[in-house]
C-alpha cells in the first residue's frame, strides 16, 4: 500500500496533511473491506415478536404490570412499527405499556421537544394507543467504574419493567 510520500490517493503529497504527517511515524496499515450479510427481514412485526419471545421478555410480563417502552432518536428504520408491535405484545400479555422518550439532549433537552421528535417518527399517543410519559426528571440508579452517576427517567424507574427498543 503506498504511503503519502510515494503517492497515496488519499493524501496529496504537497498538501497540509502531508506536511503534518511527514513529521509523525505511521504504523503499518492495510486496506480492509467490510461485507454485511444480505439478511432480509420479510415481516418486521413477525421478527419483532420472535425476538421478544426468544429473549423471554414476554413471559416475564404479568397482567396489570406497567411496562415502559423506550423510544429514541437514533434513526432506527421502521421504529414506529417496531414500537407499536412491542406495545401490542405487552398488551396481549396483560401489561399496561407506556412510552418513555430516551434521547437525552435531542429535542432541545425538553419534554416537548422530545415529543415533537417522536411525532416525526410516527410515535404519538394516538398512533401507539398508549401514553407517552415525557419528562426530564431522572433518578440516579448506579455509578460507572469512574464514579459518574448513571441516571434513568423517573417514569421508567417507577415502572414494573422496561423494554428497551434501541440502537447501539
Amino acid at each position: 500500500m503506498p504511503d503519502f510520500k510515494t503517492g497515496s490517493k488519499f493524501i496529496r503529497p504537497d498538501g497540509p496533511v502531508a506536511a503534518i504527517v511527514s513529521r509523525q511515524p505511521l504504523p503499518k496499515m492495510g486496506l480492509i473491506r467490510q461485507k454485511f450479510d444480505a439478511y432480509n427481514i420479510k415481516s418486521i412485526e413477525a421478527e419483532t415478536k420472535s425476538r421478544l419471545e426468544r429473549r423471554g421478555t414476554l413471559e416475564r410480563i404479568k397482567p396489570g404490570q406497567r411496562i415502559a417502552v423506550t423510544a429514541g432518536s437514533r434513526g432506527i428504520a421502521n421504529i414506529s412499527l417496531i414500537t407499536k408491535t412491542v406495545i401490542n405484545e405487552i398488551k396481549r400479555m396483560g401489561g399496561r405499556p407506556f412510552i418513555v422518550p430516551s434521547m437525552g439532549s435531542h429535542g432541545g433537552a425538553t419534554s416537548q421537544g422530545q415529543l415533537e421528535i417522536l411525532a416525526t417518527y410516527g410515535i404519538t399517543e394516538t398512533e401507539m394507543d398508549c401514553p407517552i410519559l415525557a419528562s426530564m426528571e431522572t433518578q440516579p440508579i448506579g455509578f460507572t467504574d469512574s464514579g459518574k452517576a448513571v441516571h434513568l427517567a423517573t417514569t421508567a424507574v417507577e415502572a414494573d419493567g422496561i423494554v428497551v427498543v434501541g440502537r447501539i
